[in-house]
């Protein structure tokens, strides 16, 4: 797993996902470290094991959806900033893995 805390370091590696999540920050939160602007970090799952992992300990998720084409996003708040966001690949995640789970 691949864990982002700038902006700029998640813009290098996965544009995709930087453009998604600056679309809705300004450019003074993308100055910020991630946390600072979303109150966790972005992490990458990178293979199943670390997905079966993620799932495990994320067992409560408030958002689990699909936000940039091929990206599948689960997040737990637990501040007012937000939350930990994990970019799984859509091709790993199945349906049962997040219905009637949020």
């Amino acid at each position: 797993m691949q864990v982002f805390e700038s902006f700029n370091e998640l813009n290098d590696y996965y544009p995709a996902i930087y453009d998604g999540v600056a679309s809705f920050l300004t450019e003074e939160d993308l100055q910020e470290p991630i946390n600072g602007a979303l109150g966790g970090d972005i992490c990458i799952i990178e293979t199943e094991e670390e997905y079966r992992k993620m799932l495990t300990e994320l067992y409560i998720r408030d958002m689990a959806e699909e936000v940039t084409p091929g990206w599948f996003l689960f997040l737990l708040c637990t501040n007012n900033a937000g939350g930990t966001s994990y970019y799984v690949p859509t091709s790993m995640v199945k349906p049962e893995d997040y219905e009637g789970k949020l």
